[in-house]
C-alpha cells in the first residue's frame, strides 16, 4: 500500500507526472502503463478510481511483460474488481508473474491453491509460499510458517515455522 501523503500536491489528471506517464504509456512503455493502471485501480494521486481504465492499462502492461501488472490483473479477477470474477484467469495471471519471480504473485498463487478449489495442491502452494518467503515477502514468510506449523502440504517443522513467523512479525506482518 502507498502512503496517502505520497500524493500530496498532485493535481490529478492535470498533473505533469500523470501527463508524462500517459504519453509514455501511449508509446508502449509497460512501466508507465502499470503505473497508470495502479492509480486508476485505487483512485489515488488525484486520478479518479476507474477500474475499467485500470484493467485496460494493466492489460497493456502485462502484454508488454510487466509482472506487477500481471499480479494486479490476478487480483482484479480474484475479487471481480472491474472485471467479472474469474478464478481461472486469476490463477493464470498469478502463475505467469509468480513463475517470473514476482514475490506477491507467488504468495497470491499459493493462496489460490489453498482456497478449497477443485485444483488445490498444498504441496505446490507451499513451494510458492516458500519462493515468496525467499524474497523476504512478509506474507510468504507468514504463510510458509503456518503451513510448516500445521504440516499442510509439507512435513510439520515447528522450529522452522517459528523462525519464519518471527521473520514475518519483524516485517510488521499481522495475521
Amino acid at each position: 500500500t502507498e502512503r496517502a501523503d505520497a500524493f500530496a500536491g498532485h493535481k490529478g489528471m492535470e498533473d505533469e507526472t500523470v501527463a508524462y506517464q500517459l504519453a509514455r504509456a501511449e508509446q508502449g512503455d509497460a512501466n508507465a502503463q502499470a503505473w497508470l493502471g495502479h492509480r486508476y485501480y485505487w483512485g489515488v494521486g488525484g486520478v479518479p478510481r476507474d477500474r475499467v481504465r485500470a484493467f485496460n492499462f494493466l492489460d497493456m502492461a502485462a502484454r508488454n511483460g510487466n509482472v506487477e501488472a500481471m499480479y494486479n490483473l490476478g487480483v482484479m479477477h480474484a475479487y471481480g474488481h472491474g472485471v467479472p470474477q474469474d478464478r481461472a484467469a486469476s490463477i493464470r495471471y498469478f502463475r505467469e508473474a509468480a513463475d517470473r519471480g514476482y514475490a506477491a504473485a507467488q504468495n497470491g498463487l499459493a493462496l489460490s491453491l489453498t482456497d478449497g478449489g477443485p485444483d488445490n495442491n498444498l504441496t505446490e502452494a507451499f513451494r510458492y509460499f516458500e519462493a515468496s518467503a525467499a524474497s523476504n515477502n512478509a506474507d510468504g514468510l507468514y504463510n510458509s510458517g503456518i503451513m510448516l506449523r500445521d504440516g499442510r502440504g509439507v512435513a510439520q517443522d515447528l522450529p522452522r515455522a517459528l523462525s519464519l513467523l518471527r521473520r514475518a512479525a519483524a516485517l510488521d506482518h499481522t495475521a
